[in-house]
């Protein structure tokens, strides 16, 4: 999933959602000059993260409570969007897609990593019988094929990655 940016990222990075950090904040060390936003609908999520050790002394990091389906930010305000485990979540996907494409800056990356179905039915009972009723995933959900081409609809370059019941995703506008 972070295979989009650069180990000296110095841009502009909205992160959707944030979650409690626990993946993306420790990366956030190594981009000292970037602007990183985190982003998250859930205030608990966005306590969890912004109490988290990972979020320490982390400066050019700031929280905000949001929708993906409806950013507060002006057309092409970031350099990159990152999205991990998002796109599985949000009740409103072609919104979400929408806006992130919306927020990009003409050339900048979207990057990140979301649940598809139809890779391992195991993986397929467990979403349906325990993460769609617990409420962390949102149907409907993506194939491999519906994902990759939903973004190369929108993007000018896709890669796609699959590893198991996932795809990592990289994308330029």
């Amino acid at each position: 999933a972070f295979q989009g940016l650069p180990e000296d990222f110095s841009g502009t990075l909205l992160e959707v959602p944030v979650g409690t950090g626990v993946l993306s904040l420790p990366h956030y060390r190594r981009m000292k000059s970037a602007r990183i936003v985190c982003l998250d609908y859930s205030e608990q999520m966005l306590a969890q993260a912004m109490a988290s050790p990972a979020a320490r002394g982390l400066h050019q990091v700031e929280f905000a409570r949001g929708d993906v389906g409806n950013l507060p930010y002006l057309d092409s305000s970031f350099d990159c969007v990152l999205s991990l485990n998002g796109l599985h979540a949000f009740p409103n996907k072609m919104a979400a897609f929408c806006e992130t494409h919306r927020v990009l800056k003409k050339g900048g990356t979207f990057t990140g990593c979301c649940y598809i179905k139809g890779q391992n039915r195991v993986t397929d009972l467990f979403v349906r019988a325990f993460c769609v009723p617990m409420g962390f995933f949102t149907p409907p959900f993506d194939t491999a094929e519906s994902l990759e081409e939903r973004l190369r609809s929108m993007y000018r370059e896709v890669k796609v990655t699959r590893t198991g019941s996932f795809a990592g995703f990289v994308c330029r506008k």
